[in-house]
């Protein structure tokens, strides 16, 4: 048979570049009673009355803006809505050979977009919001071979 002849066990790595759609719709369940009215417009301060960075903003709020809180211009840092990136990705795979028609494989994935605005936040000013979007994936599949001509 084929599959005799060919390693049962076939590891393999992959690299890969990717165009990717996102529709985004960020939401929290923090308008609860207690809490500031609105948890988009809030601005994170390293001490009393100096803003350190901002936070959370569905349009950009100059410093005129009753919504400024604290006088300084603050940027959009939520966006919500339809977007599209491209991105790179590099991969690890195992494909183990059970017959000459189907193939087992386990493929892990790293994907780097060129956006941070994949997930729907981009506080750029944010120390835990300043780098680009990535995911991280696992797959396992059956992978059946049509029509083999050897």
């Amino acid at each position: 048979s084929t599959a005799s002849k060919q390693r049962a066990l076939n590891p393999y790595i992959s690299a890969g570049v990717h165009f990717s759609f996102y529709d985004t719709q960020v939401t929290s369940k923090l308008d609860v009673a207690g809490t500031p009215p609105d948890w988009r417009n809030y601005v994170v301060y390293d001490n009393p009355g100096n803003g350190m960075y901002d936070k959370w903003y569905l349009k950009d709020i100059p410093k005129d803006d009753p919504n400024s809180y604290d006088g300084l211009d603050h940027k959009q840092t939520i966006f919500n809505g339809k977007g599209n990136t491209f991105g790179v990705s590099a991969g690890l795979g195992l494909r183990y050979a059970v017959s000459d028609s189907f193939n087992l494989i386990l493929d892990s994935r790293f994907q780097y977009f060129f956006s941070d605005r994949v997930d729907g936040l981009d506080a750029s000013k944010d120390p835990g919001n300043k780098n680009n979007d990535t995911m991280i994936y696992v797959n396992m599949g059956i992978v059946y071979v049509f029509g083999q001509n050897y």
